[in-house]
């Protein structure tokens, strides 16, 4: 693929994103019952810089966990086996576009989590959505999943393997992202 291709956004109202497989992710209740999935995820990521991804495990599942500015996360599919979650703040006096964000070098220092991909489908969710309801739904790359917040999750058609999640922050004229890219780095398991 030559240049990274926008699937979707992924909005949010503050708190985390998750990045899990999607077999994972419908055991997933965020803020909804006690809170509990959604409470332990903001308390992995408490006063923490949005340059910080982590791995999280909770009864049924594993996933990352991604600090992201309130706001919407683009999703960039960069090859079959990487995509990228950017979050751009643009400055309207400056002529970048938001693919120039996309394809700007990634510079993360290393790699901070690792997710499992084993389905095929990768889904990224606000983290205060409950995601039971995903699992009923026809799996479909690309497809935007309105939640309690519209377009708060996208699914993903991914090839199963290990994805490395790592995070930067990149500046381009007068715009800036920071960006959680996933990459398989053990393909076909």
């Amino acid at each position: 693929m030559s240049s990274p291709t926008l699937i979707g956004c992924v909005s949010s109202e503050g708190g985390p994103l998750l990045i899990a497989d999607r077999a994972a992710v419908v055991t997933w209740r965020g803020a909804d019952g006690d809170g509990t999935h959604y409470d332990r995820a903001c308390q992995l990521l408490e006063s923490t810089s949005p340059l910080l991804a982590v791995e999280h495990s909770w009864a049924g599942g594993t996933g990352v966990l991604w600090e992201m500015p309130t706001g919407s996360a683009e999703v960039w599919r960069v090859s079959e086996h990487c995509v990228l979650l950017s979050r751009p703040w643009l400055d309207p006096g400056h002529e970048v576009r938001r693919e120039e964000l996309a394809v700007a070098p990634f510079e993360a220092s290393q790699p901070v989590a690792h997710v499992e991909i084993a389905s095929g489908w990768m889904v990224v969710a606000w983290s205060a959505e409950d995601a039971s309801d995903i699992g009923d739904l026809e799996p479909a790359d690309a497809v935007s999943l309105n939640l309690s917040v519209s377009g708060a999750g996208v699914v993903l058609a991914m090839p199963p393997g290990t994805y490395e999640c790592a995070v930067d922050e990149v500046t381009c004229g007068g715009a800036r992202s920071v960006r959680c890219r996933a990459r398989a780095i053990v393909p076909g398991r």
